[in-house]
């Protein structure tokens, strides 16, 4: 069903579409990210297709007196399938060459699941939260957008069709309802179920029912309005300036979203949908200026070529640099011309593409998929050249179990019982602490441990309202004091501290872990891997079994690489200041492993597995030896 076509859509599509872009392009100037709130452009396609798919439905509904939700469907599939499908297949032939074997796997999962437009469910409970950098590396990440768009396309052209037959003088009121309702559980969820809230459609569904709303005034001509030059100019132009301030200023690590934030660039959207059809439409050519409109024409194909790319060239023996950057932007804008010219356009016309042409496409396309995927997932022979001795080259394997164990053992709430709880706070660091504490549980019978969401330390006073704050009696402070969560939660931590010791609870303090960076590459075709020192000799040598010579001088290479970091060692010092000033326990997480009077670090276990996985993130048998330590001097 064809309605008034409104190129200022397409104009925000394509804002919508340069945001996400510069966002996963991670460009920084000066050593700082300034599009670190691009992703707000994919909450902007959510309103843009609440407001036409509405407009659609019910002006069909108007001229035919019902909803035909096959057609419907039909007219989706045809919208998004083609180009879906061939971006999957040439992620999946790309991903042997740039991915190792458990990447690898993963990838083919989230194909399996990409294709039934799951891949959100997939991300939600088996990936990890979107904004961390190894996940805009997973190659099909972004199609969780579409998992969200079809599962409301399934659902809500029925509910739609059942309110107009029994109740349609309160279509706008369910409509409002959905909004309100969507809208505070995604409050609610972003604070302690940060990932569902993010991936899933209850808490994404009044994103897109805003949109709903502003589609059922347009179909109500309630649009049609004379507005003062002045407001429309002062509006227009606000709001514009809103959205993409957005887009340099709300950061996914320092505020909950979707969330009250989130509101404010999709107001300004809805307000440039709203006045921009009035009758003093396009009085501004911004968005409806063609340069801004073709953009938005292919901002489709646009959305899933340019994530592919960036995510092959993150794996690819590649250095990161702006000029590459740049080549995967023009590379994408390229590949979403062809595609939106000869695969878009040739589908969506029933005239070039019969129905019976675009199934035996689809099922070809599936047929293909599967048959590749299913080759990574049973065919061991891929795993065995990143492997020596039974030792895993790569981090990842060791990541993905902590990711995994983490997932499967932490509570939402802390257990009825007389033992005492235990909150552990911070980034990837707290996950280790977390996962080496559960891991030796019979050495900490009288307590319960529970992993905060991850958040920037320096943000947790924010949270000290929350359920799980209360019920603690002992907070873990463990995190990568100078990464993820920044300087700044050193400097706020007195005033955190005393926050905490008002509130009657203890605070345990762990220093930032030991580093031995830089990490040394290897080329494996086209794939770029890390190792670590220990790896690259048995990398080098093909066999795990080094001479005591060489075990020796490894251990005091490792502590000559601790005793250079500088800003770590810089960090800790400070950390023990504090905690001597507070009077609360310190945990010197060196001394794990660390010996100052040797002068040797501890670098493997007797099973040959290293303690550590990367820079100075533990290993899965590291983590166990962590905790059997720690017990030995907790409380």
């Amino acid at each position: 069903m064809k309605i008034n076509y409104r190129p200022e859509i397409d104009g925000l599509r394509a804002i919508a579409v340069i945001g996400v872009i510069l966002y996963h392009a991670k460009i920084t100037v000066l050593g700082y990210q300034p599009f670190k709130g691009g992703f707000i452009g994919v909450d902007i396609f959510f309103v843009i297709t609440g407001f036409l798919i509405t407009s659609i439905l019910l002006y069909e509904h108007r001229q035919n007196k019902t909803i035909n939700i096959i057609n419907f469907y039909e007219r989706r599939i045809r919208r998004l399938l083609p180009v879906l499908l061939l971006v999957i297949i040439i992620a999946s032939i790309f991903s042997y060459f740039v991915l190792d074997p458990i990447k690898l796997r993963e990838s083919s999962l989230s194909a399996f699941f990409s294709v039934f437009f799951t891949a959100n469910i997939y991300f939600h409970y088996f990936g990890d939260f979107y904004g961390n950098s190894v996940n805009l590396s997973k190659p099909l990440l972004h199609l969780w957008t579409l998992g969200v768009e079809e599962q409301f396309y399934i659902l809500y052209p029925i509910s739609l069709t059942i309110i107009l037959k029994f109740f349609r003088r309160y279509i706008l009121f369910f409509i409002i309802l959905g909004i309100l309702l969507s809208f505070f559980f995604a409050v609610y969820a972003s604070i302690g179920h940060k990932m569902f809230s993010f991936y899933m459609l209850p808490s994404r569904a009044w994103e897109i029912l805003i949109g709903s709303f502003l589609g059922y005034l347009y179909y109500k001509k309630k649009f049609e309005f004379n507005i003062n030059y002045s407001v429309y100019y002062f509006l227009y132009i606000a709001c514009l300036i809103i959205i993409i301030l957005s887009f340099f200023f709300i950061d996914i690590y320092r505020v909950s979203h979707p969330s009250f934030i989130t509101l404010i660039p999709l107001i300004a959207t809805s307000i440039i949908i709203f006045i921009e059809s009035s009758k003093k439409k396009g009085c501004l050519k911004i968005l409806n200026n063609k340069y801004l409109v073709f953009v938005g024409k292919i901002s489709y194909s646009l959305y899933l070529w340019h994530f592919l790319f960036f995510a092959i060239y993150r794996n690819s023996y590649l250095e990161e640099n702006l000029t590459i950057k740049i080549l995967i932007i023009f590379l994408s804008f390229l590949f979403s011309i062809l595609t939106y010219k000869y695969i878009e356009n040739v589908f969506r016309n029933k005239k070039i593409t019969s129905k019976k042409k675009l199934t035996y496409y689809v099922i070809f396309s599936l047929s293909l998929i599967f048959l590749i995927n299913l080759n990574y997932l049973y065919n061991k022979k891929i795993i065995s050249k990143y492997e020596i001795d039974n030792i895993y080259l790569t981090e990842w394997k060791d990541t993905k179990q902590v990711l995994t164990y983490v997932k499967k053992n932490n509570l939402k709430k802390f257990p009825i019982n007389n033992k005492i709880n235990v909150l552990i706070v911070g980034n990837c660091h707290a996950d280790d602490t977390f996962v080496a504490l559960k891991l030796n549980q019979n050495n900490f019978k009288n307590f319960n441990f529970i992993l905060f969401p991850r958040t920037a330390v320096g943000n947790f006073i924010s949270h000290t309202n929350s359920k799980l704050y209360k019920n603690a009696d002992i907070i873990i402070f463990s995190t990568k004091w100078n990464g993820d969560a920044t300087i700044d939660d050193l400097s706020s931590l007195p005033d955190l501290i005393e926050k905490i010791k008002q509130d009657k609870k203890k605070v345990v303090l762990f220093s930032g872990f030991p580093e031995f960076s830089p990490l040394h590459e290897k080329v494996y075709g086209w794939t770029k891997i890390q190792l670590t020192e220990y790896k690259k000799i048995i990398f080098d040598k093909k066999t795990t079994k080094l001479s005591d010579i060489e075990l020796t001088n490894l251990r005091k290479k490792y502590y000559l690489k601790l005793n250079t970091q500088k800003e770590l060692i810089d960090t800790n010092n400070r950390l023990k200041e504090i905690s001597k000033q507070n009077n609360i326990k310190y945990i010197n997480a060196e001394l794990f492993f660390c010996n100052h009077e040797k002068k040797e670090c501890l670098v493997r276990l007797d099973d040959f597995n290293e303690i550590y996985r990367d820079y100075g993130r533990h290993s899965m048998p590291g983590l166990k030896l962590m905790g059997s330590m720690i017990s030995k001097d907790f409380f």
